[in-house]
């Protein structure tokens, strides 16, 4: 046998060896028992216990290049599909207010408002208020603080 076979076969054999302790055990369960696992089911209901949901405004500005305004939020306290999220613009002076919509979506812990574009030639030049009404699939709405989105 020569020595680059020799060497092969050892290293395989500690890599074999070093595996085993990768593989379950036969004598343990393959999965957690029934009362153990905590099912992530946004079905169950759109409160979390213990929190108090509260709609969040994230941002609300222009991009880099000022062709388009972007607003994003979440929602704490609920925990589902399906619910409605409505960006609301509002003028502090003149121009007409407007409002982009997306649908909520759960993630780990909130529900999360997928942010919405608008084109900047929607706005007129000046101060807007930018708010995040979170309408769930049960329960009343849920309106955050405003921001300002200042447009030159």
């Amino acid at each position: 046998m020569s020595v680059r076979f020799s060497v092969c076969l050892a290293v395989g054999g500690a890599i074999a060896l070093a595996l085993t302790g990768c593989a379950p055990d036969a004598s343990s369960p393959t999965s957690p028992s029934a009362s153990s696992v905590t099912p992530n089911d946004s079905s169950s209901g759109p409160e979390n216990p213990g929190a108090s949901p509260e709609a969040v405004l994230v941002s609300a500005a222009l991009t880099v290049d000022g062709s388009e305004a972007i607003a994003t939020g979440y929602v704490s306290g609920v925990l589902e599909d399906g619910g409605g999220c409505v960006f609301s613009f509002t003028p502090e002076s003149s121009g007409e207010p407007f409002s982009a919509t997306s649908v909520g979506m759960a993630d780990a812990s909130t529900t999360v408002c997928p942010g919405v574009t608008v084109s900047a030639d929607s706005f007129s030049s000046g101060s807007w208020k930018v708010t995040l009404e979170y309408t769930p699939t049960a329960g009343e709405s849920l309106v955050s603080e405003p921001l300002t989105l200042e447009i030159p």
